[in-house]
């Protein structure tokens, strides 16, 4: 079984398709993972507009590895194996798994005004009911809670300012150019 990826040989920017740079979606190949209900690859589009900073770090991140190898190159056992590591000796008992994210996002961006179709849409969900599992308000806001009572507040703010920065630096360049399995 494959884990989404974000491979480089997927990943194009609209000055790829001849498009003015900034003028179109760049899309965003995840990879593919066995038994996926879509039954094929999974992409996700951005807007350069509406997300300037990050498809400047993709645009990095793909101008410095190869074709064939990914751009992140973290497995999903990796991720997981990464969570635990960061919750046990940051003391934090949170229940992190790599799927947090996505329940983080649909609660972070309906917290923000972000709108039902928008949050929908950018997260790929087919169903409304699908989505709605997803918003936890009130398990976002104690989370937030919790960490600043642990004292946890300015080391996130610090990392939700310069994560990009950290991330980039945390890749060793010969893990980056490791090829796919």
């Amino acid at each position: 079984m494959k884990c989404y990826i974000c491979c480089r040989r997927t990943s194009f920017f609209p000055e790829d398709a001849g498009y003015e740079r900034g003028k179109g979606p760049l899309v965003v190949g995840l990879g593919t993972k066995a038994n996926t209900k879509a039954k094929r690859p999974q992409a996700n589009s951005i807007l350069e507009a509406s997300s300037p900073v990050l498809v400047g770090i993709l645009r990095d991140l793909k101008s410095i590895t190869r074709p064939q190898n990914r751009m992140f190159p973290f497995t999903l056992e990796a991720y997981r194996k990464t969570l635990v590591a960061i919750q046990s000796e940051s003391r934090l008992k949170m229940g992190w798994s790599p799927h947090s994210v996505r329940a983080g996002f649909a609660s972070e961006a309906k917290a923000w005004g972000m709108s039902f179709e928008q949050i929908r849409e950018t997260g790929r969900w087919k169903v409304d009911s699908s989505l709605q599992i997803y918003i936890d308000m009130l398990q976002a806001a104690q989370i937030a809670v919790g960490l600043k009572n642990a004292g946890w507040g300015p080391a996130f703010e610090w990392a939700a300012k310069h994560w990009a920065i950290c991330a980039l630096r945390s890749l060793d360049a010969t893990e980056r150019q490791r090829p796919l399995a």
